[in-house]
């Protein structure tokens, strides 16, 4: 079959792209690393490599065998794009759907996991052609997605409105089985998604975990700004004001609330903010800073709750692997280099779980 020049001796690489050094760089280096962005916007006069680009970017990031960035050109995903049988690339002529139904459309499909490819991609040449509504509807899809979720199960708050619809029969909460079950499809869907869970209520794609957040419930040091910010240092949490004149009077002498931590509290804290953890807490972190083995101190929870299938002692570090620690005449123990997490059930009851470490 005949095929255009265009067609025929469009590039396969990005190499082959000629004059467009510092955008092939870029792309390919974020390619090789893994972080390549949802979307790009490909500027440039007539015959400038465009449309090439975006189909070399297409196969780049589906490609099975990759070569420093660029697709290896002979793998199944490769030659399906190449002969236009992927169905998970997909290129739009814009200027003949430049509709707002037809953006609508592609929202739509937006929302399915690729069927074959590892990413669904969308190549829409001539995107200059769309009519004002149709990128006021494709905006929505264009939003970068964020690198860092948070998933909380809540209650209505007593005088709020949400309560006061509750009261009156308005708004129906669901039971503890459909919210249980409605959190863990969350976690399945924000796991294909490329969401890792570093804590109870926290995802992140890797490298985007909050770092102020896990130095809180590693309760390591950390000063807060603003009014009404908390602060923590060694085995004292102080408050700042909350009224926002006599914070800007004496911000640095603006404590409202002081409370020095006992041995007793910092041991509870250690333990109920760092299960929230997926990768636990150390038992060698915690003989270390409060001069008592976490078994002497909570053996006995411990042991309940690894029998009932809540905690469980994990492969430092961070690993998956999960390890049964020691038995000492039935007692489990850890071994060296061993960290005590909640299992997935433990997760779901975590609450529960952690009252018992309150001494």
């Amino acid at each position: 079959m005949y095929q255009a020049l265009y067609r025929k001796w469009r590039p396969q690489s990005f190499e082959d792209m000629v004059g467009q050094e510092p955008i092939t760089t870029t792309l390919k280096n974020e390619i090789r690393q893994g972080r390549p962005a949802h979307a790009y916007l490909l500027v440039g006069s007539r015959g400038t490599g465009k449309t090439s680009c975006a189909r070399l970017i297409a196969k780049a990031v589906n490609c099975l065998s990759p070569q420093d960035g660029n697709p290896c050109g002979t793998c199944e995903i490769c030659r399906g794009i190449d002969s236009e049988d992927i169905l998970d690339v997909v290129e739009i002529d814009a200027a003949s759907n430049n509709g707002v139904d037809s953006i609508r459309d592609l929202r739509e499909e937006t929302n399915f996991l690729p069927n074959i490819a590892k990413y669904r991609v969308y190549i829409m040449d001539e995107a200059h052609m769309l009519s004002q509504g149709a990128v006021n509807a494709l905006l929505k899809v264009l939003e970068e997605p964020p690198e860092h979720i948070s998933a909380y199960s809540l209650i209505p708050e007593e005088g709020t409105p949400l309560y006061d619809r509750y009261e009156k029969g308005i708004l129906e909460l669901p039971d503890e089985d459909a919210d249980r079950e409605m959190y863990q499809e969350t976690k399945r869907v924000l796991g294909r998604a490329g969401y890792e869970r570093y804590e109870i209520s926290n995802y992140a794609k890797k490298g985007y975990a909050c770092r102020h957040n896990c130095g809180y419930w590693q309760r390591k040091n950390y000063v807060g700004f603003g009014i009404g910010a908390a602060s923590l240092k060694e085995n004292v949490r102080f408050r700042n004001r909350t009224d926002l004149d006599g914070y800007l009077q004496d911000p640095l002498g603006c404590r409202e609330e002081v409370q020095v931590l006992s041995r007793q509290e910092q041991m509870e804290e250690f333990m109920f903010l760092g299960l929230r953890m997926t990768e636990g807490v150390s038992p060698a972190e915690f003989g270390h800073l409060f001069g008592h083995s976490m078994e002497d101190v909570y053996g006995k929870v411990i042991r309940n709750n690894v029998e009932d299938g809540l905690l469980q002692y994990l492969e430092e570090p961070n690993s998956d692997a999960v390890k049964p620690g020691s038995q000492e005449g039935g007692v489990v123990k850890p071994t060296d280099g061993m960290r005590l997490a909640l299992t997935d059930r433990g997760l779901d009851l975590s609450n529960y779980v952690m009252a018992q470490f309150l001494l």
